[in-house]
């Protein structure tokens, strides 16, 4: 694709005043389609190398008390252009629970070392997964 052909929103440097982005200048980039979750069935599963396994709902998770966290939103390319440069950014409000918090209930075991995150995710380029993982 001829990078000049290229479609790209860019905001405008005008509009970044604000200490935090508005949200409809966020940027958004959907490689593979918005994410949907139905919150009736879905379940934040702590377990592993934990004393009290949880399994909380997401009623539960935002009756929890959260925190708000400004932190820098930030793309660094695109991988179906990976020779177009492209960065994007904006400066977005949080709002959550922290993890700490709930590992905290869970009583992580002292020899545990990282956290391994899983979720169910599909790609039209990589097929149904059910593994993707941070730590």
């Amino acid at each position: 694709m001829d990078p000049a052909q290229t479609v790209r929103r860019l905001v405008p440097l005008a509009k970044l005043a604000p200490a935090v982005t508005p949200t409809e200048d966020v940027y958004v980039i959907a490689h593979m389609g918005i994410a949907h979750v139905d919150v009736r069935h879905w379940r934040l599963v702590i377990d592993g190398l934990v004393e009290e396994p949880l399994g909380l709902d997401y009623d539960e998770i935002t009756s929890l008390p959260a925190r708000d966290v400004v932190a820098v939103l930030e793309c660094f390319g695109n991988p179906v252009e990976p020779d177009v440069p492209t960065r994007r950014v904006g400066n977005v409000a949080w709002r959550g629970v922290p993890l700490a918090e709930i590992l905290t209930r869970a009583r992580v075991k002292p020899e545990a070392t990282s956290v391994w995150l899983e979720a169910l995710t599909t790609s039209s380029r990589s097929g149904p997964s059910s593994r993707s993982s941070s730590s």
